[in-house]
């Protein structure tokens, strides 16, 4: 997986005022199974390394997998001066370093089918835990002025991870997912909640 884009700002249409940005984004994947263990391995440039390993078993009623992981990331910001204008903005410098390690139990149940028509739930719940740099704020400052801080989306130092799905399929060539995934923190919450509607020809 690559990818590379270009990005260019100018403030305003008769203004000499300029931005340009490019960033490249490259990563590789790979997992396996042997017998009941799976085991996820992955990373991506900028840089980002992670891996995961899970053991699967089955009851009467449900699928189980316990998993663990731990992901790497590291993100450098070059400081930049932008020309042009009477308010020149800069930026200094600044690095993000941190490691996060997740422990979680998914589960997925054929709730019931009848003729073309099944119905199936899956869940997850775990708990992950950041180490190292957590902050993502940028410290600007204009010529002339006084430094001042972007607030950028923190990095949850714990969080419990929460995942709740239902997939109705209605024959083998069509299916509805529903799915939300949340992150709930002491001081942040993040929900994602989709509908996905699949049809193959």
């Amino acid at each position: 997986m690559a990818r590379r884009r270009d990005g260019r700002l100018r403030t305003r249409p008769d203004s000499v005022d300029s931005r340009s940005s490019d960033s490249y984004t490259a990563g590789v994947y790979a997992g396996g199974q042997i017998g009941n263990v799976a085991l996820w391995l992955g990373g991506a440039h900028t840089l980002q390394a992670f891996a995961e390993a899970g053991y699967g078993f089955a009851t009467s009623f449900a699928r189980f997998e316990p998993y663990a992981g731990v992901t790497y990331a590291y993100q450098q910001t070059y400081a930049f001066h932008d020309t042009g204008g009477s308010a020149v903005l800069s930026g200094d410098d600044s690095s993000l370093n941190s490691v996060s390690t997740t422990l979680r139990l998914r589960g997925e149940a054929d709730l019931f089918k009848v003729g073309e028509l099944g119905v199936s739930a899956r869940g997850g719940l775990g708990w992950r835990h950041a180490y190292g740099d957590v902050d993502t704020d940028t410290r600007l400052h204009f010529s002339g002025g006084s430094d001042f801080t972007v607030d950028g989306l923190p990095i949850l130092r714990d969080s419990a991870e929460v995942e709740v799905g239902l997939n109705v399929s209605f024959n083998g060539n069509a299916a509805l997912e529903l799915s939300y995934n949340g992150s709930l923190a002491e001081d942040a919450r993040d929900h994602d909640v989709s509908a996905t509607f699949h049809i193959r020809y």
